[in-house]
């Protein structure tokens, strides 16, 4: 370029666009040096703006290497990248379509981590951990016992920071996580980092040992009660199984407790089983719980041939006149089951009970002990007890063993346990026997096939 040209070149950068316009005015009116000149000055402008931008983001990305220790490594022509060791681990910063992408290498292999969609989830199920609040936006993929063992609560929050927030995943062995510009990458990367030395491949990974002190420490109970199930179905025999299952005898959380007894009350250590059958009890007659824990609680006790203590806590279920009827019929089944019920029921509160939940057999078994009891207040609890049951065929009995009352005046009692019968059957008539002799017809035959009685009478014309 001459120098004439090179002075003119300045003197259109130091003029502004006032002579940038008057130029192109010159040009157009077909000056052809001029309009080489305006066409090499909108050139050089834009060079050298390109230049600018490069020089800026160069020393911005400069800046950020120096913040985190690492190498601007890049040719001088490409786009930026910087390398090296942060924490002891492999960082890669590049530019890509979507911004600048962090790339964290060398962590564990074990499970991916992801944004969880409705979309991904029609694809393939993911591992459900248990903790609500971070299933719902972190997606798990993997080996499921790694991923109850080592998502301890803290590499939750981490993960949940990385991936929800940062849009992160953690994949291949390599956390990943995109900025939109480099100067944002410091305030990522360190999150990042944190999550990744909580990933970090161990030398020796004792995986029961993990699992254990999620089920014991982590504070979601989901999480816990995902942790424990993982820990007794992968390792039932690792030396922390049972100090685990029997602390969570003592749990707060029902489902918890009610897993540990279940597992514990199976093996053949009868203190462990006695500790389990006796946690069962207790949440089976605990009536501020949800039925289906109790109902559980029930059947695995009856299950567990603890029959004894399966017996105590049915009794004591059906004197409640709360019950649920789901509950009630885990009842039956418990007594059924356990034998309870072989030998003729008790004269106590129980017959009572067995009337309420409609035992088959409680009308037949309460008549038999009316029949041979020998004691008024006997004879009134089997009166209120099928009272209970409302079945007409028990007023006859009953106004039979009413007779035998000493004083008579006990039978006011027996009396309202028949009302009580007649109430639920509908009527005050109900269960009465009546004979009826229809007027006679004088000197006639008569057969009553369409009246009530169906009688046949015959009499004589009087004289």
């Amino acid at each position: 370029m001459t120098p004439d040209l090179s002075d003119q070149l300045y003197a259109l950068f130091s003029t502004g666009d006032t002579s940038l316009c008057e130029w192109e005015k010159r040009s157009a009116r077909g000056d052809p040096l001029q309009l080489v000149m305006w066409v090499t000055a909108v050139g050089a402008c834009v060079a050298m703006a390109a230049e600018a931008r490069i020089q800026y983001a160069r020393s911005v990305w400069s800046r950020i290497s120096g913040r985190l220790g690492l190498s601007l490594d890049t040719p001088k022509l490409l786009p930026p990248r910087l390398r090296g060791q942060c924490r002891d681990f492999e960082v890669v910063v590049f530019q890509s379509k979507s911004g600048v992408s962090i790339e964290i290498r060398e962590v564990g292999r074990w499970f991916t981590l992801g944004r969880d969609s409705a979309k991904a989830r029609s694809v393939k199920p993911d591992i459900e951990t248990g903790d609500l609040e971070f299933d719902e936006f972190v997606r798990v993929e993997g080996d499921r016992g790694f991923a109850l063992g080592l998502l301890d609560h803290e590499t939750r929050r981490a993960a949940k920071r990385v991936v929800a927030k940062y849009g992160g995943s953690v994949a291949n062995g390599s956390i990943l996580a995109s900025a939109h510009h480099i100067r944002a990458v410091p305030k990522i990367i360190d999150p990042m980092l944190d999550l990744a030395e909580r990933l970090r491949q161990p030398i020796q990974l004792d995986l029961a040992a993990c699992l254990a002190m999620n089920a014991l420490d982590d504070p979601s109970p989901g999480f816990r009660l995902q942790a424990f199930r993982q820990l007794v179905g992968s390792f039932p025999e690792a030396e922390q199984v049972q100090p685990t299952a029997r602390h969570l005898l003592r749990e707060a959380h029902d489902e918890l407790r009610l897993e540990a007894a279940r597992w514990l009350i199976q093996k053949s250590d009868p203190e462990n089983r006695k500790l389990a059958a006796e946690a069962l009890a207790e949440l089976a007659v605990q009536s501020d719980l949800e039925t289906w824990i109790r109902r559980l609680a029930l059947d695995h006790l009856v299950l567990s041939d603890m029959s004894e203590i399966a017996k105590r806590v049915s009794w004591s279920l059906l004197e409640r006149r709360d019950l649920p009827r789901e509950l009630s019929m885990s009842v039956k089944a418990a007594l059924e089951e356990t034998g309870a019920l072989r030998n003729t029921i008790g004269l106590d509160s129980s017959a009572s009970a067995l009337a309420r939940i409609n035992y088959p057999e409680a009308q037949s078994r309460l008549l038999a002990a009316l029949a041979d009891s020998d004691h008024d207040g006997d004879r009134l609890r089997l009166a209120e007890a099928l009272g209970e049951v409302g079945d007409v065929r028990a007023i006859p009995a009953l106004r039979e063993a009413a007779l035998r009352l000493d004083p008579p005046e006990l039978g006011s009692k027996m009396e309202d346990a028949i009302e009580k019968i007649k109430r639920r059957a509908g009527g005050s008539q109900a269960g009465e026997v009546s004979l009826h002799a229809p007027a006679p017809l004088e000197g006639a035959v008569s057969s009553a096939d369409d009246s009530p009685g169906g009688e046949i009478s015959l009499t004589r014309d009087s004289e």
